[in-house]
């Protein structure tokens, strides 16, 4: 990761121009998208949004360039990426991060995103870029290559996921699994229904519309 100057400042007027309830973040620019951004005055960022179903039938979240409003005001998104995120503190003791999702990749962001939305947090992207991500490391390890392990407890996550999502039955999911249900669930505040609906996924159809909305 590399950080502009004044990053901390900048993310903390993002903050107070999203609100009390308010989750701000998303998939960091590369560096070359971040330099480009700087050189036009940041007039654009990068939202998450909706990018089709992968072969497990779970919600992927992609990203889109698009361009800001001149105050830089952050812009409100449905999907929520762990590659920068920034929230009120107090919100991991209403939306507790679940401990039981250990090797999980595509599922963990759409859940966090879904849980957060649900008990009634907004979610945004930053309307000013300031950081990018170094996304290639071609044959460098990973960290579950050397984790016997990870494949086995991944596939138990994911059906813990798709379960909380109301995307799959109680009984696909290992009994381990099923606990805390009500702690590390959905909110009640709002509907998943309306999450998919607003997010661009069409799950029972199995088709998604990209939406990166712009306010």
């Amino acid at each position: 990761m590399k950080f502009e100057k004044d990053w901390d400042a900048t993310l903390l007027d993002q903050m107070r121009l999203a609100g009390p309830k308010a989750v701000v973040g998303g998939y960091p620019g590369t560096e070359e998208q971040l330099k480009q951004s700087r050189e036009n005055g940041y007039n654009e960022t990068i939202v998450s949004c909706s990018n089709g179903l992968d072969s497990d039938g779970m919600p992927n979240i992609g990203s889109a360039v698009v361009p800001v409003k001149p105050n830089h005001a952050p812009i409100k998104v449905m999907e929520m990426a762990a590659g920068f995120i920034a929230f009120p503190g107090t919100a991991l003791r209403e939306v507790p991060y679940d401990p039981l999702l250990s090797y999980s990749f595509w599922g963990e962001e759409i859940l966090f995103s879904a849980r957060m939305w649900t008990h009634g947090y907004d979610l945004y992207a930053i309307g000013k870029m300031v950081c990018s991500h170094h996304y290639t490391r071609t044959g460098a390890p990973r960290y579950n290559t050397d984790h016997i392990e990870a494949e086995g407890c991944k596939v138990l996550a994911l059906r813990r996921i798709k379960y909380i999502l109301g995307l799959a039955p109680a009984s696909s999911v290992h009994p381990d699994y099923l606990i805390d249900i009500d702690k590390y669930g959905l909110g009640e505040q709002r509907s998943i229904d309306d999450f998919w609906a607003k997010s661009g996924f069409h799950m029972k159809t199995g088709t998604t519309t990209k939406v990166c909305e712009v306010n």
